[in-house]
This record gives C-alpha cells, structure tokens and sequence, in this order.
C-alpha cells in the first residue's frame, strides 16, 4: 500500500464507527442496482456484477471524496473534468 493509502487506512481505522454511521446516510441512487436483480432483468451475470461494482465503486469515491487525504486526488480529477468537458453540444 502506498502512502495515501495508508493514510486511507489509518483514518478508516480511526474513524471507522463515525464513518459507518455516516455511510448509512449516504443517498443511494435509485438506478443503484443489485447483481441480482440485473440479471434478472435479464443482463449477463459477469455483466451484471460489473455494472454493481461499477456503481458501488461511484457512490463510495463521492463519499470519501471529501477526505483531506484524498484532496491531492480530488483536485487532480476535477482538472481533467474541467479540461475534457466539452463546451457546447458536439
């Protein structure tokens, strides 16, 4: 593990029951879906688990997005955001 993500781990470690109590907060879109209902809705499973992790992945990066370690990677996304956004319709 590299440095942030020591300090990642530290802090989780730290502030794990605030974190957790604060996670269940976190507003879950409603397009968010299970595995198990996407391949009910009739996606490949190996499909369906991308899609899941996928999201799961996009909800937890806005959540700890806020973090002052993350702040290096924060401002760094948001300048190539800023950059690759277009300007105007194509």
């Amino acid at each position: 593990m590299g440095p942030v993500g020591e300090k990642l781990a530290r802090r989780f470690d730290k502030w794990s029951r605030r974190f957790r109590r604060a996670a269940k907060t976190i507003p879950i879109p409603k397009d968010v879906r299970d595995v198990e209902t996407l391949v009910r809705d009739g996606y490949d499973p190996l499909h369906a688990l991308y899609i899941s992790l996928q999201n799961i992945t996009s909800v937890f990066a806005e959540a700890v997005s806020v973090l002052p370690e993350l702040k290096p990677y924060y401002d760094v996304a948001a300048a190539a955001e800023d950059e690759y956004m277009p300007s105007g319709p194509p």
